[in-house]
């Protein structure tokens, strides 16, 4: 829960300066802000009706903010739809006993 937390904090960050902050110092400071954030365990008060099933979108913006290739971005998108296809359950319930089962198959 705490990554989701950290790109949560990172996205509401953006979106709130988005106006009044030039593309390329956002890009800047959100990759600062990912480092700093390394080092700390953030959680995040989550509502239910604030709380998205899918969670992709949140891995893949992370995976934006830390510089990622959009190649590599693209392959680490199909990986996990093909992991969400096989095991049929939300994404919040998904366990290592369903990634060990999509890795046998």
């Amino acid at each position: 829960m705490a990554i989701e937390a950290k790109i949560s904090l990172m996205n509401k960050t953006e979106k709130a300066l988005s106006s009044s902050v030039p593309a390329d110092y956002m890009n800047t400071m959100l990759t600062a802000m990912a480092d700093v954030l390394q080092g700390f365990e953030v959680n995040e008060i989550v509502r239910p009706e604030d709380c998205p099933e899918d969670l992709l979108t949140y891995y893949l913006d992370a995976l934006k903010v830390q510089g990622r290739s959009p190649k590599t971005i693209e392959h680490y998108e199909r990986t996990i739809r093909s992991l969400q296809k096989f095991v049929k359950v939300p994404t919040r319930q998904i366990t290592v006993h369903h990634i060990r089962a999509w890795l046998a198959a």
